[in-house]
This record gives C-alpha cells, structure tokens and sequence, in this order.
C-alpha cells in the first residue's frame, strides 16, 4: 500500500518538472563581498593570452588564461603574472563549452577573484569572479563591469544583466572583506 502512495506522489512531481524550462546551469549569486571572503587572490591587469589543451591533471579540455598582474589586491605581492586554468575550451574540431565559466579576450583588462581548484588557479565562483575593467575619463572614474547575462538561472539574482560599479568600490570591498577560507596560498 506505501508503496502504491509513493508512485502516486512521485508521477506528479515528475510530470511537474518536466513541464519547467530545464536551464543549462543553476548559480547561487555571489556578490564582491562574498568573493573577497572567499577568495585567496585577486588581481587586476590584463589578458595577455588564452590558450586551449588538454590538463593533464584532470586528462579533460581545459582554457589558460594568462593576465599580465598590473595590481595585486590580495596575494604575493611580488605576483607579475598568473594563469589561470578555466574548464573547457575549443581545441581544433575538439569543442566542450560549459556555462558558468568565464571568458576571456587577449587584451581585455580585468579584476579577478581567484581560487586554487586541482593545484591550479581558476576564477573564483566561475563567471561571479571576473570582472572587466571599463576605463573612464581618469583613472578614478573606471568601472567594475560583471556580466550575468546568459548564464543560466541565478538563484537570488539581482535584477540586472549586468553590474557596473566604480572600480574604486570594488577594491574597497577588497580591503574590507578578509579572506576568511583555510590555508594559505
């Protein structure tokens, strides 16, 4: 009989999530200050390449992501460049593209929250952790842009398809949110 109750319970949430839209990647929004926390380095500077191979740590497609390091908000201070190894890419015919995961354009200036995943950095919470430097007239008038559009259903999202605040804000929130995770870098 319990199990005649089951079935009875389990057809309806079935068809129920059948009939909503499947989205290609579910995010939790996380904003600066949840980055600043959770993030051993940041950087700011510019993409000087990307590149697609294998990692042959992980045996899958993976992006590297060089950025010549103008500032170092957080980390080794001494810190010139860094490659990030984001998952996914395009290698010949080869093509395994993920949602969530940032992209790159040579020569693009950003400010990026980074974490270490399989011994190599990568842009913290994914998309959440680039941000493109926009510059303004002076220099105290650059943007922080983030994109959000795109990436699938962000769970308690903002209602923006983009966030575009001062530059000099985001470094504050830097500043003011210590990176509260275990290790060191």
């Amino acid at each position: 009989m319990r199990s005649h109750h089951l079935r009875l319970a389990v057809v309806p949430a079935i068809v129920a999530l059948a009939s909503v839209p499947s989205f290609a990647a579910l995010s939790i929004y996380l904003s600066p200050e949840d980055l600043a926390r959770t993030s051993p380095i940041v950087v700011e500077g510019t993409v000087s390449s990307v590149a697609c191979g294998y990692d042959p740590e992980t045996g899958a497609l993976a992006t590297y992501v060089t950025i010549a390091v103008e500032t170092v908000h957080r980390g080794p201070g001494t810190l010139g460049e860094i490659v990030l190894r984001e998952p996914g890419g395009r290698l010949g015919d080869l093509v395994h593209d993920l949602d969530a995961v940032p992209v790159y354009e040579p020569e693009e200036r950003v400010l990026v929250f980074v974490e270490m995943q399989h011994s190599s950095p990568r842009t913290s919470g994914l998309f959440f952790g680039k941000f493109t430097i926009v510059e303004g007239a002076t220099p105290d008038s650059d943007r922080a842009v983030r994109d959000l559009s795109g990436q699938g259903l962000i769970l308690r999202r903002p209602d923006l398809e983009t966030e575009d605040l001062p530059l000099a804000d985001l470094v504050a929130v830097i500043a003011n949110n210590a990176y509260r995770g275990s290790g060191s870098v």
